[in-house]
């Protein structure tokens, strides 16, 4: 009796059930990968909207401009502020009264880009307003 040389049906049947689990385990795990980093690009463009954000808001003092917006390019930067707490003396390091009265704030950011709101926060800034000159201590 000769032996036959090559696979048997069977044998060809069960390589293709392993390849194509394989195969399916291979694009579920690239498509979740996808997902991943799409998740990712879209935190990190919002990271860089808040980024330009808080840089316009910076030299914002909310005692004087509580509400206002500021306008760079393509990006609008819109905010709305409230005093968190009462109005107080600031002090200098050694304990005097300084130049500037202080009051906490939270501002409520949106920002825009070309029109289209694309992120919002909330951010906490100190306002200051000035009082007393440094020569009346």
């Amino acid at each position: 009796m000769k032996h036959a040389r090559g696979f048997t049906l069977l044998e060809a049947i069960v390589a293709m059930v392993i390849f194509a689990l394989v195969a399916t385990a291979l694009l579920a795990w690239q498509g979740a990968n996808m997902r991943t980093i799409g998740r990712v690009d879209a935190f990190n463009r919002r990271a860089t909207l808040v980024r330009q954000a808080l840089a316009l808001l910076q030299p914002v003092n909310p005692m004087s401009e509580a509400d206002g917006s500021r306008t760079v390019g393509d990006l609008e930067v819109r905010w709305t502020g409230h005093a968190l707490a009462p109005e107080q003396i600031g002090k200098t390091q050694a304990g005097f009264p300084s130049a500037f009265n202080l009051q906490l704030f939270v501002l409520d950011v949106q920002v825009l880009r070309r029109g289209v709101a694309r992120t919002q926060f909330a951010v906490r800034q100190v306002g200051w307003k000035e009082v007393r000159s440094t020569t009346d201590q």
